[in-house]
């Protein structure tokens, strides 16, 4: 799947133009920009209460950060795109300050960090790519939301949570390092991760609440590490694993996923105390599910898992460590898998 592209709202130039012509060549140095209701120049500080509604592209190499917004101001991009043009310089396009401030509708290019949204939290991002960052999205306060947003071919990490209360829906995350790096009690929701290098979704910490994401074509799709969170109804395909819960986890749930078509095993589950239930793991080259022999107290119950490559399921422990039960399968490499 090609990433898809985000939308415009200009005439007559097209999104689809812009982004082909910002592939190949740097943005051209612009010293100033106006607004529709206020003129913005590079390293423009919008106060709390402002509203701003570019009309034109902002290409910036002289400042730290290309826009830097205290909340609760509103910053519409217009359609219209943030770039910062020196290489090598550690720049952010858009810094979202204070409490509740909302940026939508436009790209930031070429900055070390995308977007930083830090302050006290609240603020709202909606509908913005980030593209060629090292991190795209940084969330670094409490209960911000983003939605309809893309981090495309960025060095790093498309989207870095690590505040608590954050949610993250409908967005995209393809061609990064790793897609979505999530550290905090965050939920992330409808989200898609295409093609990243490493991880679809990196989960540390503890808490956080995964639900109805797709991973696809990753080196893993979804990695876990830590306690207590929640991966439901979530789906990997073409990835090399499609879930690992790695030997740090502790009392996750893993419900109602879908992890099929992956290159090497759909579920691999170390740790502790996770629960594995009503899953369905199909089609992929090596196991359905597995359990390590690291693992301890883990509950597998209800999955369907056939036409695996090895085995459907599969305990790395002679006579089980897991407890197997309600399980659907055609084949199994111990028979206290039931």
């Amino acid at each position: 799947m090609h990433p898809e592209r985000h939308r415009s709202h200009r005439s007559p130039r097209s999104r689809t133009a812009w982004l082909a012509s910002l592939l190949v060549a740097p943005l051209a140095l612009a010293a100033t920009a106006a607004s529709a209701s206020a003129g913005v120049a590079c390293g423009a500080r919008i106060a709390a209460g402002e509203a701003v509604v570019l009309d034109r592209d902002l290409a910036c190499d002289d400042v730290a950060a290309a826009l830097i917004v205290t909340g609760p101001a509103v910053v519409d991009l217009n359609g219209f795109a943030l770039g910062c043009t020196a290489d090598g310089v550690r720049r952010v396009g858009v810094v979202l300050v204070g409490e509740g401030a909302t940026l939508r509708n436009g790209t930031v290019a070429d900055c070390h960090h995308g977007v930083l949204v830090a302050g006290r939290g609240r603020h709202v991002v909606d509908d913005v790519a980030v593209i060629g960052a090292s991190d795209g999205f940084t969330l670094a306060s409490d209960a911000n939301r983003v939605t309809a947003s893309h981090a495309f071919f960025n060095r790093d990490r498309g989207f870095v949570v690590t505040g608590d209360g954050n949610a993250v829906a409908d967005s995209t995350a393809a061609g990064n390092a790793i897609g979505f790096r999530v550290a905090g009690r965050a939920t992330l929701s409808r989200n898609v991760a295409d093609r990243n290098e490493r991880e679809g979704y990196l989960v540390t910490g503890s808490g956080a609440a995964l639900h109805e994401n797709r991973a696809i074509g990753s080196r893993i799709g979804f990695q876990v590490h830590g306690s207590g969170h929640h991966l439901v109804r979530n789906e990997g395909r073409g990835n090399l694993l499609g879930v690992f819960l790695d030997r740090a986890t502790r009392d996750n749930l893993v419900l109602l996923n879908v992890m099929s078509g992956n290159l090497f095993t759909g579920i691999v589950a170390t740790g502790d105390g996770n629960r594995l239930a009503m899953n369905h793991a199909s089609d992929n080259a090596a196991h359905g599910v597995q359990v390590t022999s690291s693992a301890r107290s883990t509950t597998v119950v209800g999955t369907t898992a056939r036409s695996n490559g090895v085995h459907d399921l599969a305990d790395d422990t002679p006579g089980c460590g897991a407890v197997w039960r309600e399980n659907e399968f055609e084949t199994s490499n111990q028979p206290c898998i039931r």
